[in-house]
């Protein structure tokens, strides 16, 4: 995860943060805010504003997931989702969220050892950014010529994001003068794009769709249609990934140049398999390179 920090008048505030998911290439953004609230006001775009009673107390942070197979999700007071390129393929430009802030120093401050190894964008000492300013996130392919205030590159999946102040003004904004709005377009497909191969479409659900979009993102990064064998993460574990979705989880031999290790399942799925090599004590081989595979074997119901 990496933070995204304001610094104005040489203060530090904290804007958002955003990672990657491990397992499907998924992309996540938060927009960062502490504290609880129960009154919000919906902000509608012939300028009428609702305000609108919680029955309980929800965190202020809004996030939002941008799917691999293109269905974006929305974390906020209301959950939506709406439907976009795959991160897989994307060919245009498309701005998938609007915030808008009443000013910068109404941001969480954070301190220096916050800001440590993330992103600071600096705006100086601007009186401008004392009043609302209105930031986009926009995703574009990776070898579009576009510019911003900040730009996110994934060069092997082919998209960068895009975060960009924009000139936007609110009808009414006086009611609204000390409140963070957010705000979502329509999606640019009335429904998920299908990764599905053609030989399967008997079995065109939501799922399954899912479960191919998880292997092709895999398979885009490492540029192969074969089972991929990731070496050790941080936690000592191997990842190995299915070249299709299996009906059932696979049963798994794996044969060691050393006859002695065996392996600890951590999780066990229909497209991929996570566990750790052990030695003849029972104790976790932390050193890949005394690990060597021999034999793979998966068996399974496609």
């Amino acid at each position: 995860m990496q933070k995204i920090i304001f610094r104005y008048k040489n203060e530090l505030f904290l804007f958002a943060s955003f990672w990657r998911g491990s397992s499907d290439g998924s992309f996540y953004w938060l927009f960062e805010r502490n504290g609880k609230n129960k009154t919000y006001y919906q902000y509608n775009p012939d300028g009428s504003i609702l305000e609108i009673q919680r029955e309980k107390e929800e965190k202020k942070k809004t996030g939002i997931s941008y799917h691999t197979t293109g269905c974006i999700h929305y974390k906020t007071t209301e959950s939506k989702f709406i439907f976009a390129e795959s991160l897989l393929d994307i060919k245009q430009n498309f701005c998938f969220a609007i915030y808008a802030i009443p000013s910068i120093n109404k941001l969480d401050r954070c301190s220096k050892k916050d800001a440590k190894n993330n992103i600071i964008i600096d705006f100086g000492i601007d009186e401008i950014f004392d009043y609302r300013t209105t930031y986009s996130l926009i995703i574009i392919p990776y070898t579009s010529n576009v510019g911003g205030l900040l730009k996110i590159d994934y060069a092997s999946e082919g998209f960068s994001i895009i975060l960009n102040i924009e000139n936007f003004s609110f009808e009414n904004s006086n009611r609204i003068a000390n409140s963070f709005v957010f705000m979502v377009p329509e999606g640019l497909f009335q429904n998920q794009q299908s990764f599905i191969p053609a030989r399967d479409f008997i079995r065109n659900d939501k799922s399954y769709n899912e479960k191919w979009a998880l292997i092709k993102y895999h398979q885009k990064i490492n540029s192969t249609t074969d089972v991929i064998i990731y070496d050790q993460d941080n936690e000592h574990r191997y990842r190995i990934v299915f070249s299709v979705p299996a009906r059932i989880p696979p049963s798994v031999e794996i044969i060691f140049s050393n006859l002695e290790y065996t392996i600890k399942l951590e999780q066990h799925k229909d497209t991929y398999l996570l566990f750790q090599v052990l030695n003849k004590d029972g104790n976790v081989i932390k050193d890949s390179t005394l690990v060597q595979i021999t034999k793979l074997i998966l068996s399974a119901e496609l």
